[in-house]
């Protein structure tokens, strides 16, 4: 099993007023199931939940009530109204509180699994993320700790509904970019009003969207260069985005173009594709 750390947004607020202002983390686990499989992995969680609740009380014994611990299972399934491209049954878990609680949680439900299978002596739990995620001495589940990221946070659903922060840049001409910024952003719009980005309907992939537009930015003006990169980090809790960049018809980006979007490329919160 491949665990994926992936910080989320320095502030879970920012998904909705039900959480903390606290950094939301998103945690991944490999297998991509079939439905009929899943189901089977659920039961395999509610089970465990039910018996660690015979032994201490104070461990939450459902799913709902492991919500209220701080803890959030999402299952991704088919609805996708952004064409963000989630990968079908992934399974992840997110908490705004600390991470190693869901870290210990994900261990002991790993070594129940163990004690019920003995064949999955052989699991390995990869941490991948910062080298401050350390596993703790209680733990009986083999840990090997990796700096880099397996997944792409855009592979399962969110913590809140199924719309990420999404943004898109069209190069308009050799010099100039122009781009909205859309999804979820309605807890976020007082920042973005503030900073300039002011919103209108449209119709994007189907569907009538709020947006935030950026206008047409010089990318040779630093300062508006740094106002886009203001507006789709810090403005937005540094939370992950999708970054959705297209050529204008006959346009060749010039080296000022490309040297921003290599720029936006290397902020580790901004996931960008062509």
């Amino acid at each position: 099993m491949i665990v994926s750390v992936i910080k989320y947004t320095d502030h879970a607020c920012a998904f909705g007023r039900d959480f903390l202002p606290n950094p939301l983390y998103q945690v991944q686990m490999t297998h991509e199931c079939r439905p009929g499989v899943l189901t089977t992995y659920i039961a395999g969680i509610q089970q465990f939940l039910k018996d660690r609740y015979a032994e201490d009380e104070s461990y939450p014994q459902n799913l709902h009530e492991l919500r209220e611990q701080g803890i959030i299972l999402t299952i991704t399934g088919v609805d996708d109204p952004l064409n963000v491209g989630f990968v079908q049954w992934r399974i992840a878990m997110c908490t705004d509180h600390d991470i190693m609680h869901l870290l210990n949680f994900i261990h002991h439900y790993v070594a129940y699994e163990m004690m019920q299978d003995k064949k999955l002596k052989d699991i390995v739990i990869h941490l991948s993320g910062p080298r401050t995620f350390v596993k703790p001495n209680d733990w009986t589940v083999k840990v090997e700790i990796q700096e880099s990221v397996p997944f792409s946070p855009l592979a399962a659903y969110p913590p809140n509904g199924t719309k990420v922060i999404l943004a898109t840049i069209e190069v308009d001409e050799t010099t100039t970019i122009c781009g909205m910024l859309f999804g979820q952003t309605y807890s976020l719009k007082d920042a973005l009003e503030a900073h300039g980005m002011f919103g209108t309907s449209m119709i994007v992939a189907g569907n009538n969207e709020y947006v935030r537009l950026f206008g047409d930015i010089n990318t040779e003006n630093d300062n508006r260069v740094q106002w886009l990169i203001d507006g789709l980090t810090k403005l937005i809790q540094n939370s992950v985005v999708q970054l959705r960049v297209a050529n204008k018809p006959g346009v060749t980006p010039n080296a000022q173009v490309q040297r921003l979007l290599r720029r936006l490329g290397d902020i580790p919160t901004i996931f960008v594709v062509s």
